[in-house]
Formats: C-alpha cells, sequence, structure tokens
C-alpha cells in the first residue's frame, strides 16, 4: 500500500501522513485486506474501461452502418 486518494477531491495523502489514524475502532480491515480491496478494484475498473471502449467501437461501427445505408436508400 503506497497511499489513498480522495475520490471526490482527488487529493492524495501518502501513508505516513495518514498512518495515524489508521486504528482497530475506525478501519474495516487489516492492511493486507484494504491493499486487496484496492488491487481489486483496480481491476475491475480496468475491465470496465475496457467495456466502455469496446461499446463505443461498436456504437460508431453501427452508426456508419446506418448512415451507408440512409445514403443508399435515398441516394445521396
Amino acid at each position: 500500500m503506497y497511499g489513498y486518494m480522495n475520490v471526490e477531491t482527488r487529493e492524495y495523502y501518502s501513508k505516513e501522513t495518514i498512518q495515524w489514524e489508521i486504528k482497530a475502532g475506525n478501519r474495516t480491515g487489516t492492511v493486507e485486506q484494504m491493499d486487496a480491496n484496492v488491487v481489486a478494484m483496480a481491476r475491475d475498473l480496468q475491465k470496465i474501461l475496457r467495456i466502455g471502449t469496446e461499446q463505443k467501437r461498436l456504437w460508431e461501427a453501427y452508426d456508419g452502418e446506418i448512415k451507408f445505408m440512409i445514403e443508399l436508400v435515398f441516394d445521396l
């Protein structure tokens, strides 16, 4: 674990600057569990971005076919 980032403000905090705040009473798991969750989240985000890119590519191909068909039908 290298650090943390506030996803709303995009502000980055190094592990050392917030280490004093990490206590058993205010954490939801061990540092190892949190690290595994961050790795899993990064993997999931990469998958989501790949899917989004593929959807965009398919839509652009579909849009091109529709335009071609309209030109063909209406002889534009």
